[in-house]
Order: C-alpha cells, then structure tokens, then sequence
C-alpha cells in the first residue's frame, strides 16, 4: 500500500472512531430523570411526601425523561423509548417486580402506601427497546438500577383521616429493628440468570471501548508505517480482528433479541405486541391546548409544541398554566405539584406553572 493511500485509510478510521462515540453517547445525554411524588387521597392531598408515608394514602409517582429529543431519543438504536416502574418488593432489591409498563418519555404510577412499616421502594426506567423489560435486558437504560431518581420511603405513621381520640389508658409496645446487607452487585442480582446478565452487560460495555481503542491503534501503525511492510500487516491483522470482534459484539447483543422475535411470531396466545406506533393505553379525544396529552406537533393546535408528551408553549408555559415538570415551564418559573391545584389531564397528573 502506498504511502498516500496509507494515510487516507488512518483518517478514514480515525473517522469511524468519532462516529462510533458520538453513536455510543447518543442516548446518554438524556440521562436526567424528573421524579415528583405526592399525596393523592385524603386530607394530605396534594403535598409532597417526606420522612415517612402516612397508612392507607394513595400516592403518585410522576417520572419525566428530560431530553428536548423526546422519544425520537432511540432513534439511533432503531428501537422505541419504552418506560417501566421498578418497585423492590418489601423494600428488597433482590426482589424486582416492572409495573406500568409503555411507551413514551412521561407517566405516573399510584399505589397505596399500606400499613405501618411497608417498604415502599420505586424508581422510574426509560429504555429503548422494541420488548418490554421484562422480556428483554435493555442494552440502552436511564435509571436501571434506580441511581439517579428513586423513591424510598417507609410507611410509619397511621393516615390522619383515621386518627382516633387518645384513650385514658396508657400502654406499651416493643420495638423492632431491621438490618439488612445490600447487595454488593448493582443491578441486585438474585439468581444464576440474574448474574449472567449483569456479567454479560459488563463485558458488553467494556468490550466496545476496547474495540475502538484497537481500531485507533491499527490507525496509528498505519500512520507512522512509512513504508515498512511488516508495520503495514501487523495494523492491518489488528484491524481486522478489531472489526471482527466489534461485529460480534453488536451482533450478540441483539441474537437473543432477534430470536425472541422469531418464536414470538409463532405464538398462539391472545395479546400481542403492540408497534411502535401504537399507545399502549387508548388516548382519549384532546383539543391539541396547552396541556393536553399529545405525540407529535401536528396533536397540539397552532403556535404549540409537543414536548415531554404535552402541548406546550415553545419558550415555555406561562404562569397558572399546566406543566408535568419544571422543564414544561418559561425561564423562572417552577412547576407546582404539591397542592391541591393538580390535576389529571388525559391520565397524566399535572400541576400548575408558579413564580418561585
């Protein structure tokens, strides 16, 4: 290979190696999560959840993915943005259960807070992926493992609605205390098939770095080679054991998937999949104004964006006007989800746009 030709292919693979990064890092820019808890029942409605839970309260969890791409996010991946609630069954990480399950990049859960003592432990995970959780481990997850937005608070008081008269009488109990070891491994595997998956994406995100980090060495032997053949072969072997080891990773991260898809098609059962194009709870009828529930900017009347799954002003909303989060709201302004001016609009809880 001439000494010119040698060149344009270094800078061609030093090229791939900036293409590779800005793919790779795509999907984490929107990494931020919006996590809103509040009280929905009772005489505590409307407030904001702190130092413990209240016995048999309703409360609701608004999870927001904060990125302006919204769910054209996973693109790149040729998947859908899809979200689950995580809840730590007894406040057990070991325990996994994925509730709520659909697409988009906002959504609430309720549950009951219980009696005194409940673990009541939640985490919000927006994933690209075209199968829910738990069929498939997400190769791209925000908040997989809870560290970045996480509700964890233990019922330890009765609701004040039921609150009864102190009676004369005076009397005692025990205390109990708990203490439990965390789980050394994040993710909180709990079995064999537990482990080989955290084990497996381990490998998965060092391996592609490694991979890359190899290309740009056969990119530098290609560089300084100044002719000397042995230099020349010896980047081209490095070369091509590097593609060949980045193809089978790409390709074996997504063989389970494609497998699953094949035996799917032959299932007998009931439901089905939905597409990516479809909602995965009927949508009701919306006038396309400030607030409403919507997918695409063709939802939202004239002068209004769809941005984080509502309509909304494009420089923000205006004071008194809906938000799901902060982010729905103008430069200065906050979003006000802890008293009684929150409201469900088209199955999503919303608050009101204050001065601070």
């Amino acid at each position: 290979m001439e000494k010119g030709n040698q060149k344009k292919f270094a800078y061609v693979i030093l090229l791939s190696f900036i293409f590779l990064l800005l793919n790779n890092n795509s999907f984490a820019q929107g990494q931020d999560i919006e996590l809103s808890p509040v009280y929905t029942s009772g005489s505590l409605k409307g407030q904001v959840p702190q130092g413990g839970l209240a016995a048999s309260s309703d409360v609701s969890l608004g999870a927001i993915l904060l990125d302006p791409r919204g769910e054209s996010i996973c693109d790149g991946s040729k998947t859908v943005l899809r979200y689950a609630m995580a809840h730590a069954i007894g406040g057990d990480t070991k325990k996994i259960e994925y509730l709520k399950k659909g697409l988009g990049v906002t959504f609430d859960y309720t549950f009951n807070s219980g009696t005194a003592g409940q673990k009541n432990m939640y985490w919000p995970i927006f994933y690209c992926s075209n199968f829910d959780i738990d069929k498939a481990t997400p190769v791209l997850a925000v908040n997989y493992d809870g560290s970045k937005a996480k509700f964890d608070q233990t019922t330890v008081t009765i609701n004040p609605d039921t609150i009864k008269p102190p009676s004369t009488t005076t009397s005692t109990s025990s205390q109990s205390f708990s203490f439990n070891i965390e789980n050394p491994l994040k993710g909180g595997a709990s079995d064999f098939t537990s482990l080989v998956k955290i084990i497996a994406q381990w490998i998965f995100n060092l391996a592609i770095p490694i991979a890359v980090a190899m290309i740009v060495y056969a990119g530098i032997l290609f560089l300084t080679a100044a002719g000397d053949t042995s230099k020349v072969t010896k980047a081209k072997e490095v070369l091509k054991y590097a593609v060949i080891g980045l193809a089978i990773i790409l390709i074996g991260s997504g063989f389970v998937t494609l497998i699953q898809s094949i035996l799917e098609l032959g299932g007998t059962g009931t439901t089905q999949d939905q597409g990516p194009g479809l909602p995965v709870e009927p949508q009701l009828p919306t006038s396309g104004a400030v607030g409403n529930k919507c997918s695409k900017d063709r939802d939202c009347v004239s002068g209004l964006k769809c941005s984080n799954s509502i309509c909304q002003r494009p420089t923000g909303n205006l004071l008194g006007e809906w938000c799901v989060g902060g982010v729905s709201c103008a430069q200065g302004l906050a979003c006000d989800k802890t008293n009684d001016s929150i409201e469900v609009i088209d199955g999503q809880t919303l608050g009101k746009c204050y001065q601070p």
